[in-house]
């Protein structure tokens, strides 16, 4: 689930998920639902193979690289992503079971791969919300607390 929201200049995102490869695809969803929210008559017929390598020892970092690659994808191809397969490498299942504190300051060894199916679009034929300028570390955050993970994140508009 993910909740976009107004923030000076930018928009914001809060996701909450059962589970991090969860929240992350509920993240592409909000970024999508940023640049076109109504994306109903997107299809899938293009697949693209992406794989996101962590940056640094910080998991919301993953947030953050995920995102930028969502967007450099839309700005440089045009391509939005209709449906999402996602997995990440050294990141095990047991990690996100009930009674275990996952490490999210260990993510360096982690990388994101996934299969997205969609579209080019042609911004002149489809109604764009906002131009998504960049991805921000400005209350970027990316935790697991309460049994949830939780996700914050703002973009430049």
């Amino acid at each position: 689930m993910y909740e976009l929201y107004g923030h000076t200049a930018d928009l914001g995102m809060r996701v909450v998920a059962d589970s991090l490869e969860q929240l992350l695809l509920d993240a592409a969803d909000g970024f999508r639902a940023m640049v076109l929210p109504d994306s109903s008559g997107l299809a899938g017929d293009e697949s693209i193979e992406v794989a996101v390598p962590a940056s640094t020892e910080r998991l919301d970092d993953l947030l953050f690289d995920w995102l930028s690659e969502l967007l450099l994808l839309f700005e440089t191809e045009h391509f939005l992503a209709q449906s999402i397969e996602l997995h990440i490498d050294g990141w095990p299942s047991h990690r996100t079971s009930q009674g275990s504190r996952p490490d999210t300051d260990a993510a360096a060894s982690l990388t994101l791969r996934a299969t997205l199916r969609g579209q080019r679009i042609d911004p002149d034929q489809w109604r764009l919300e906002h131009e998504v300028k960049a991805v921000t570390y400005h209350q970027l955050e990316l935790c697991h607390r309460d049994g949830q993970w939780q996700g914050n994140v703002i973009v430049d508009i």
